[in-house]
């Protein structure tokens, strides 16, 4: 097979038919689905296998305990097989677009010199409706120059090679909150990778998203990782340093109104004109 799929799930039984249809919809059909259930409390493990009983590219696994989202995303790398060629990243509230591997794929086979490749993204709401569209620099470079300003990567629209893998490592539990991010830090400093202009992903934003109830700890984890960075050759800038000074005021903010904030600044409305 090419790809593997991964995707952690914990206490997802709300939105994760629509997640798991839209991977096995895909128009690309050459993968396996690693899916970890994280020892869910609610109906997640009973909706997985169900979909394992009736698709044998559904591989489903368990944590006897709860581990967290990076200690999972770990294991779903060792459990994946040693056959595919590529890891394309799933979260449990999101919507693949049909053609996202299909895509992502033809992209990645023309451009052997990236590591990994992700696109722009919808947003949509507990509904599933969209409410927004969020653009990501597209070019190496820009991602690379935008690296210690922002996470110009969306986690879930990621395809990443295997060899780029290997040469990163596992997620860093100890980054819990901002995990992802650390991990396009360590991989864009060895690596380059690329944003598909085109939405490839329906990105879910809901009040029970783990982001907006530990929004000020993800805060601190991201200053205390550009800190790492802010000064390497790689990733260093002036316009670098003044936007991660200006993050520290966000810290005495109340949690809904930074919530609030990053919506307001972090997409375009869906019916607003793009540029």
């Amino acid at each position: 097979m090419k790809i593997s799929v991964l995707m952690p799930a914990f206490n997802a039984e709300m939105f994760l038919r629509e997640a798991v249809d839209s991977i096995l919809n895909q128009t690309f059909g050459d993968f396996e689905f690693v899916i970890v259930d994280d020892c869910s409390t609610d109906a997640t493990r009973q909706i997985l296998e169900e979909y394992a009983g009736r698709d044998s590219r559904v591989k489903l696994f368990r944590n006897e305990v709860n581990r967290g989202i990076a200690a999972t995303r770990n294991r779903l790398m060792a459990e994946a097989s040693p056959e595919s060629d590529y890891f394309a990243l799933m979260d449990a509230d999101d919507i693949a677009l049909p053609e996202r591997f299909e895509k992502q794929l033809e992209y990645l086979e023309a451009h052997p010199e990236l590591a990994a490749a992700g696109s722009s993204i919808w947003i949509i709401d507990e509904e599933s409706r969209r409410i927004g569209r969020r653009d990501y620099p597209s070019d190496p470079r820009r991602i690379t120059a935008a690296m210690i300003r922002f996470n110009p990567i969306s986690q879930s629209s990621v395809m990443i090679r295997r060899s780029a893998v290997k040469a990163t490592g596992l997620y860093n539990p100890k980054y819990r909150a901002a995990s992802d991010y650390d991990y396009w830090l360590r991989m864009q400093s060895r690596c380059s990778m690329a944003n598909l202009p085109e939405p490839l992903m329906l990105y879910r934003i809901s009040t029970t998203q783990c982001k907006r109830t530990n929004l000020k700890r993800t805060i601190l984890v991201t200053l205390e990782l550009q800190r790492r960075y802010l000064f390497s050759r790689r990733f260093f800038s002036p316009s670098a340093v003044v936007s991660h000074l200006a993050k520290y005021p966000l810290l005495l903010l109340p949690s809904g109104l930074i919530f609030r904030l990053f919506q307001r600044l972090a997409y375009k409305p869906a019916d607003s004109p793009r540029k």
